[in-house]
This record gives structure tokens, C-alpha cells and sequence, in this order.
């Protein structure tokens, strides 16, 4: 079973209780990151790392870069699904929970 984001408190909704990752793009030369997170209901929310006014373009390459040379797994021992759906909880997109699952 891939990894998956169990929430902590369900949220509103027909037992809204887990999310995972769907698609992820990353454009190096616009730079931005999508993350799409789809729940267990079918509701998707999407998570966009882009240049803005708090965001610099040199934290967008970064974070590209990160995912590029898969430091994810090499320096925080976590697979891509782990680290992106922690992305999105940092981000607030998603509500706080534990992932569980196994690596596809």
C-alpha cells in the first residue's frame, strides 16, 4: 500500500481521514513546484511552490533541486510520497496526522 497522510482529527466531511499523493510536476525553469493530494472521499487539494512575495526564486530552484538529487531519502531516510505530503502540511494545505504505509 503506498504512503498515505492518516489524519490526526478527521476532517468535516464523509469521513474524510487520509490523504496521499496523486501528481507531482516540477518546472525548473519557471521554477514551480505542484503537488495534487487526493483523499480517501476523492476530494483533491493542491499545493503550488512558487516565486512570491515571501517565496525567492533561489528557494524554488532549491527545493527543485532537493527533489532532483532525491535528498529526501539520503539525508531524512523518507521516500518522496513521505516528504511531499510533509511538504504540504508544513504548507497548511494539509492537516496534521501521521503517514503510514510502505514505499511503492
Amino acid at each position: 500500500m503506498p504512503e498515505k497522510l492518516v489524519l490526526t482529527v478527521a476532517e468535516p466531511g464523509p469521513s474524510l481521514v487520509e490523504w496521499s499523493v496523486q501528481d507531482f510536476y516540477a518546472n525548473p525553469k519557471t521554477p514551480a513546484v505542484k503537488v495534487t493530494y487526493v483523499s480517501n472521499t476523492g476530494t483533491v487539494k493542491v499545493w503550488r511552490y512558487i516565486v512570491s512575495e515571501t517565496v525567492t526564486v533561489a528557494q524554488v530552484k532549491a527545493a527543485i533541486s532537493f527533489i532532483n538529487q532525491g535528498k529526501f531519502m539520503v539525508n531524512q531516510t523518507k521516500s518522496l510520497e513521505k516528504w511531499l505530503i510533509e511538504q504540504g502540511i508544513a504548507a497548511g494545505v494539509l492537516a496534521a496526522g501521521a503517514v503510514t504505509g510502505t514505499v511503492d
